[in-house]
Formats: structure tokens, C-alpha cells, sequence
């Protein structure tokens, strides 16, 4: 049996993360028409390719080996309390402290600064990037961590121009959510900080669907709101347990894509190609792939005139953009032309290129990308080592099985100084298990009682006890 403890509201999570499935829609044509739609490729033409310029990323870390980012990335940072960085701490720092675990960091990177070596060629490929590494490998944070690494690239790296937050809260709200909570003042003083220092914050709106609320930080003034757009038809498209949208067209609002009176920018969220952990690529829908085109626009239009301030630059984006009304609350909102907001620059028309093929028929639907959950199962049965000598110890296994999607970090500790767990720490993969040995040793004879208890990453049982007891006897008297 499996006994679940009370759920806990996770404050802030992952709305938007990979992880996602390879498609066989072909990594080319795919990015073809996501990069068309913005009219990245104009920028790129004409050499405006985000060179000079550097954009943060906090998110899941960042596969720095993967060659569509070889040389991209300028500084990592990690910050997962209390033990979910690289080296098994809190905090790291230095190259490979942000080495990308899940996957979805990655993919962003690629997004806005991938080279095109294997994967599609991303909106800024000559961008540098500063990775803050802010999730643990299920793609879970909190809003203090994300606060946290606003604050460590406020302090250590001012040439940042451009932040990308492709994270969001599980609770959705309305309006202006600056000062509605301390963590949402928080992030409000951290984004209005980096604003000040000349950086631009994009974030994610969130993938739930509603039309009149949006995640946090995307819902503070200071940061730029991205939704998300299809970039072309690929027939009927379902977002399990989200929504249905019986046809898809380009420029057309994804009902995944969260809105609300905040919502400043719309771009290309479905379908995304890009690089993932190793040398594969996914294939992935969500409002973080447009965070991450306009962070690449940013990047592209700063590299054109970095004397842009973020409200110049935020200006420039939504004056230039197509406007696009949403059918479900009628807001009107821009999406990102790159080509006409470069035009507006440069005081001249920017050419377009052709426009490339695009594959006839539906093809293959992209993820809708959302964090992993593990679960624990096991039995709660309690535990009994029976009569054990003094001198003698008695030793039985507890196994864990994780039922879930995600990794399962469990951390164990007993009541009893009698009994011992071994080891103290594991992490189960999905659909795996694993064991600990439950060591009794009694000190003095008697009767004893206690628990285990387990602390888990599971959602819904974030603290399990399994109650042991066992017996220690006296060595018999010699005859």
C-alpha cells in the first residue's frame, strides 16, 4: 500500500519545459517556419545576429557540449537548494555548474542562440550566453531561486542586456501582480532592478489556457509578457488535459497560450524544433519557445543599435509588430516582426527572404511541455527486526519505487539511534526502483519503537513514515 501525505502547493514551477519527444517533422522545414514567421531569417541576412550582445538564461542549465552551442556560453551559475547543483550543492559556480539535467534549458538556448550545426539555426546565433542554472532535474523551482538568480546577474554581470525566464507559477492571476504577495515584490524589485542597469526581462505567460491570467513573473509591469502563436497549419492540435484547437493556422493564438491584460508580445510557440540533452533535438509547443524568440529578437535589435533602452527596445517591438486579437477576451496584442522592427532602425525596408517550404499535412503534433512529477510507491507496512542479541544486528530492506515521470529524490532518516538507513540519499529514475537496508543494532535490551521517514520530491507525499520496532536481548547467562 501507499500512504499519501497531505499535497503541498508548490509556489513556483516550471510552466514550460522540455523533456519533450523527438518529432520527425524535420529539424529544417520545422524552425522554417517559427523563424519566418518573426522574420528572424531577414535579420540574420543582413548580419544582425545578436554579435555583441548577452543574454541571460534562467532555467533548467544548459547542455554546453552540445555543438549547436559550442562557444556560446560565457559564464554558468547554479542556484538549487539544497543539494540539486552539478557538484551536490546548494550553490556552484564556474563552468559546468550549470550543466542542463532535464533537457528544456537547453532547448532555449537553442532557441535564441543555437548555430545551426545540427539543429535548426537559432533567432541570435552570434549572442553570447550567461546560463543561471535555477531548476532541479525535474524542471521544479521556487520563486526565491528565480529572485535569486535575477539578483546574482544584477551583481556579477552588468553587460547582460537581455534576460530570458521561460518559468512561470502554478497559480495563474490577473492584472498587475507586483505587489500582491512578498515573493511577487520581490521578483517585482529584482526585474525593475536589472531594468534600471539596462536589461530586459522576457518571461513566459504559461501554457494552462486561460484567457484572463497569466504566471508569475510574466504578470509584473516591469517584465515583457510572450504568449504564444501557431507558426503555421499542422491540422487539429490537442494539449492534454489543456485544451483542443480543431485547426491550426500562422499567427493564430495556441489555446494553451495563457493571456491577460499583461500579455505584451505574442510570437511562434508551436510548432518549435531545437537542440536537446546530447545530440538530439525536440520537438516541443509552449510559451517559453516564444519568450525565447523575442529574447532573440532583443538580442538581434541591440546588436543593431545598443544604445536601445528596455523602453525603446519593448517600444520598438510592439509598435512594429503584426497586431493579432485573440478570440477568446478580444485583446489586440503585437507579434514580433523582427524584419519591420529592424526597418524601423535602420530607416529602410529590410528584404525578406523567400519563404521556404513547409510540409503538406498535419505531420506529427509537437509536446505541450510541462515539468515531470515522480511518484512514490511503497509499503507503509511497519517493520519488524524481531529479537536481535546485543551484540548481534539485523538488517531488512525498504524498496521504493517510483511510479511517476520524473526523477524521485528521496532522503532518509530514522527516529530510533538504534536503527540506521543505508544510504541516506538516493535518487530513482522513473518507472525504477531502489532499496535501502534498515540496519537495527540494539544497545540495551528491551523493546523498541520508532519510524522512518522519508522525504521525497513527490508532490503529493512529500513525507512518508514507515513505523519499525524490534527487540534487543541480553546475551544468556553462562552455564
Amino acid at each position: 500500500m501507499r500512504r499519501h501525505a497531505p499535497r503541498v502547493a508548490i509556489v513556483v514551477g516550471l510552466i514550460c519545459l522540455a523533456g519533450v519527444a523527438a518529432g520527425d517533422l524535420g529539424a529544417g522545414v520545422q524552425d522554417a517556419s517559427s523563424d519566418a514567421l518573426i522574420h528572424a531569417d531577414a535579420s540574420r541576412a543582413l548580419g544582425y545576429t545578436g554579435k555583441g550582445v548577452t543574454v541571460a538564461i534562467l532555467d533548467t542549465g544548459v547542455d554546453a557540449h552540445n555543438p549547436d552551442l559550442a562557444g556560446a556560453v560565457v559564464a554558468e551559475h547554479c542556484i538549487v537548494p539544497p543539494d540539486g547543483c552539478p557538484d551536490g550543492t546548494g550553490e556552484q559556480d564556474g563552468p559546468g555548474s550549470a550543466q542542463d539535467d532535464q533537457g528544456h534549458g537547453t532547448a532555449i538556448a537553442d532557441v535564441i542562440a543555437g548555430d545551426g550545426k545540427n539543429d535548426p539555426v537559432g533567432v541570435a546565433p552570434d549572442a553570447s550566453l550567461v546560463v543561471v542554472k535555477v531548476t532541479d532535474r525535474n524542471g521544479r523551482t521556487s520563486a526565491a531561486q528565480i529572485v535569486a538568480g535575477l539578483n546574482w546577474v544584477l551583481a556579477h554581470h552588468p553587460e547582460v542586456k537581455v534576460v530570458n525566464v521561460s518559468l512561470g507559477s502554478d497559480v495563474l492571476l490577473s492584472g498587475d501582480c507586483s505587489r500582491l504577495t512578498a515573493s511577487l515584490s520581490a521578483y517585482s524589485a529584482a526585474i525593475d532592478a536589472l531594468r534600471a542597469q539596462g536589461a530586459t526581462v522576457f518571461a513566459s505567460t504559461g501554457n494552462h489556457g486561460f484567457p484572463h491570467s497569466i504566471t508569475a513573473p510574466a504578470c509584473i509591469p516591469a517584465a515583457v509578457a510572450v504568449g504564444a502563436v501557431y507558426s503555421r497549419s499542422f491540422g487539429s492540435y490537442t494539449a492534454p488535459d489543456v485544451c483542443r484547437d480543431s485547426t491550426t493556422a500562422p499567427d493564430q493564438v495556441a489555446c494553451f497560450s495563457d493571456s491577460s491584460t499583461e500579455l505584451d508580445l505574442l510570437a511562434a510557440g508551436a510548432p518549435v524544433e531545437a537542440a536537446g540533452l546530447g545530440t538530439g533535438d525536440s520537438l516541443f509547443a509552449g510559451t517559453s519557445a516564444a519568450s525565447a524568440q523575442a529574447a532573440g529578437a532583443a538580442a538581434a535589435l541591440l546588436q543593431a543599435d545598443p544604445a536601445l533602452t528596455p523602453d525603446g527596445l519593448v517600444s520598438l517591438l510592439e509598435t512594429t509588430g503584426v497586431p493579432i486579437t485573440d478570440p477568446r477576451n478580444h485583446l489586440t496584442t503585437p507579434r514580433i516582426d523582427l524584419a519591420a522592427a529592424l526597418g524601423a532602425l535602420l530607416g529602410r525596408p529590410v528584404p525578406l527572404p523567400p519563404p521556404a517550404p513547409v510540409p503538406a499535412g498535419p505531420g506529427t503534433a509537437p509536446t505541450l511541455s510541462r515539468p515531470t512529477v515522480p511518484e512514490a510507491t511503497l509499503s507503509t507496512k511497519p517493520i519488524s527486526f524481531g529479537p536481535v542479541a546485543l551484540t548481534r544486528s539485523a538488517t531488512r530492506p525498504l524498496v521504493i519505487r517510483n511510479t511517476g515521470t520524473g526523477y524521485l529524490t528521496v532522503r532518509v532518516a530514522t527516529s530510533l539511534a538504534a536503527v540506521s538507513a543505508r544510504p541516506a540519499k538516493l535518487t530513482i529514475p522513473a518507472a525504477q526502483r531502489a532499496t535501502v537496508l534498515l540496519t537495527f543494532r540494539p544497545l540495551r535490551a528491551g523493546v523498541y519503537r520508532g519510524q522512518v521517514r522519508l522525504q521525497t520530491d513527490d508532490p503529493s507525499a512529500p513525507r512518508i513514515t514507515v513505523a519499525v520496532r524490534g527487540t534487543g536481548r541480553a546475551p544468556a547467562p553462562l552455564q
